[in-house]
């Protein structure tokens, strides 16, 4: 995130890794992380990319909740 001053507010979607270990792996709409190398630069930027936007001040939001729920999160931080 090279300016988050550009921005209002910034949001962070999180989930653990099980969970997203296994969203990509179940996915049909990519087939992105398939090959256990994609699937090993997914996880290891994953830590990075989380502190990143921890340090610009992201809003964190837990992406494991119901669907419905994260929207009216953001919603209600909006």
């Amino acid at each position: 995130l090279e300016n988050p001053d550009l921005f209002s507010k910034i949001f962070l979607l999180v989930i653990n890794e099980k969970t997203q270990l296994k969203r990509i792996l179940n996915r049909t709409n990519n087939q992105y992380g398939k090959q256990p190398h994609q699937l090993a630069n997914a996880l290891k930027w994953r830590d990075v990319q989380i502190e990143k936007y921890r340090q610009a001040g992201a809003i964190e939001i837990d992406a494991s909740w119901p669907l419905d729920e994260i929207i009216s999160k953001l919603l209600s931080l909006v």
